[in-house]
C-alpha cells in the first residue's frame, strides 16, 4: 500500500471511529445501529468492516483515540506547569466532546480486557494529574488532591454531558479557567451542605405493589444501567414473577420514565422553593447547586438515573426529558448572568454545566456520598465554576 493510501485509509478509520464516539454519546452506545454510523459518516456498510470488525470495534476506536489525544497533551505538556496542561485538555475536551462519557458510561459495552485496558489507562492519566496537582498544593492530603484532580476533569468534561452555547477557543479557555480554579481553590473553607427542600435520604417504605416495582427498579437501573435489568431481575427483587409487572406498568421502558418523571419533580420542587425562598439571588444561585448535590447523596437511584440513563427512552418520550434538562440549566444560566452581567451567556452555560458536571462525577463514589465533609468540599469544588470570574 502506498504511502498515500496509507494515509488516506488511516484519515477514514479516525472518521468512522470520531463519529461514531459523537453517535454513542449523544444516543447511547446501545440505540445506535451500524446504519446509523454509515450514514453519518457517509460510507457504505462494507466500506466500514474493512476498518472494523464490529461496532463494539468502532467503539474501541473511539475511546482509543480520545485517550491517546489525552496522552498526547500530557506528554506534550511535559514540565510545562499545571495551566498549561490544563489549557491543552481543555481545548481536547472542546473538540472530543465524547471521550469522557464514554470512559464513564459507554466503556462498559466492551470486553473485559478492553474494560480493563480503559480503566488503567484512565487511572494513569489522573494519577499524572494529581502529581501535578500535589506539586501545585503541596499542603493538601492525598484525599484532597484526588478530589481536585477529579473536579478539574469533571468540569472539563461539561461539554461531553451538555451541549454548550459557546464553540472553540472561547469555550476551552472558559473550561480552563474553571479547571485552574478548582486546583487553586481553598477547601478548608467548606462547609456542609444545607439541607434539602425535597429529598429524602431513603425511598418512602409501602406496601403497593406499584410502588414497590418503582423503588426496586430505580436501585436496580442505577446499580447496573438500564439495558442490563430485566423485568425478571426487577420481579425477583419484589417477589413477583416478571410478567406480573404487566398488571402495574406496560413496558420496561415506561417503568423509567416514571422513575424519571420523579427525579425531575424532585428537582423542579427545589428550583420552585429556592426562587420563592431567596429570589434572584446569590443564596438563589448557591442552594440550587446545593439541593442538586443533596439529590445525588440521598437519593442517588434517582440522580443516577437522571444523569446517566435518559437515552433509553423511547424517541417520544425523550422529548419531555430533554426539555425539562434545558429548561433546568436555562434557570440557572439565566440567574448567572443576571447575578455577573459581565458574563456572557456563552460563558454563564459553561460554568453552570461545569459545576452540575461536577457534582455529577464526584458523587458517583459512594464513599464520596456517605462522608459528609467530603459532600461539603464537592459542594464547594461545584461552586467554583459560579464565582465571579477574575478580571
Amino acid at each position: 500500500m502506498s504511502e498515500g493510501k496509507r494515509r488516506a485509509e488511516s484519515s477514514r478509520r479516525l472518521k468512522i471511529a470520531t463519529e461514531a464516539g459523537q453517535l454513542f454519546r449523544q444516543h447511547g452506545f446501545a440505540n445506535v445501529a451500524v446504519a446509523d454510523i454509515t450514514r453519518s459518516v457517509g460510507v457504505t456498510a462494507p466500506a466500514l468492516y474493512r476498518h472494523f470488525s464490529s461496532k463494539e470495534a468502532v467503539l474501541a476506536a473511539a475511546i482509543e483515540t480520545g485517550l491517546g489525544a489525552v496522552e498526547e497533551v500530557m506528554a506534550d505538556t511535559a514540565g510545562q506547569g499545571i495551566r498549561s496542561v490544563l489549557t491543552a485538555l481543555a481545548r481536547v475536551a472542546v473538540d472530543r466532546p465524547d471521550i469522557w462519557i464514554l470512559i464513564r458510561r459507554e466503556s462498559a459495552y466492551l470486553g473485559e480486557d478492553g474494560q480493563q485496558e480503559v480503566r488503567n489507562r484512565f487511572a494513569s492519566f489522573v494519577a499524572s494529574l494529581r502529581s501535578l496537582v500535589a506539586a501545585e498544593r503541596p499542603e493538601l492530603d492525598d484525599n484532597d488532591v484526588d478530589l481536585v484532580a477529579r473536579a478539574a476533569v469533571a468540569a472539563m468534561a461539561a461539554p461531553s454531558q451538555y451541549p454548550q452555547r459557546s464553540r472553540g477557543t472561547a469555550l476551552s479557555t472558559v473550561l480552563a479557567d474553571i479547571a485552574y480554579d478548582a486546583v487553586e481553590v481553598d477547601l478548608s473553607a467548606s462547609t456542609a451542605i444545607a439541607a434539602p427542600y425535597s429529598t429524602a435520604s431513603t425511598p418512602v417504605t409501602t406496601t403497593s405493589r406499584r410502588e414497590q416495582i418503582l423503588v426496586a427498579a430505580a436501585r436496580l437501573f442505577a446499580e447496573s444501567g438500564y439495558d442490563n435489568v430485566s423485568l425478571g431481575a426487577i420481579g425477583s427483587a419484589v417477589d413477583m414473577s416478571g410478567p406480573s409487572i404487566y398488571h402495574h406498568f406496560d413496558s420496561k421502558a415506561q417503568i423509567l420514565s416514571t422513575v424519571l418523571r420523579r427525579a425531575v419533580r424532585r428537582i423542579d420542587l427545589d428550583r420552585e422553593r429556592t426562587q420563592q425562598e431567596h429570589g434572584f439571588t446569590e443564596a438563589s444561585l448557591t442552594q440550587s447547586i446545593q439541593d442538586y448535590l443533596a439529590l445525588a447523596a440521598t437519593r442517588y437511584d434517582l440522580f443516577r438515573i437522571f444523569t446517566s440513563e435518559t437515552m433509553h427512552l423511547p424517541a417520544a418520550e425523550q422529548v419531555w426529558i430533554h426539555e425539562a434538562l434545558k429548561n433546568y440549566v436555562s434557570e440557572l444560566v439565566d440567574l448567572l448572568v443576571a447575578l455577573r452581567p459581565s458574563t456572557s451567556t456563552g460563558e454563564a452555560h459553561a460554568r453552570i454545566t461545569a459545576a452540575l458536571s461536577v457534582i455529577n462525577d464526584l458523587a458517583e463514589s459512594r464513599r464520596h456520598r456517605d462522608s459528609p465533609e467530603t459532600i461539603g468540599k464537592i459542594g464547594h469544588l461545584a461552586a467554583v465554576p459560579l464565582a465571579t470570574p477574575a478580571g
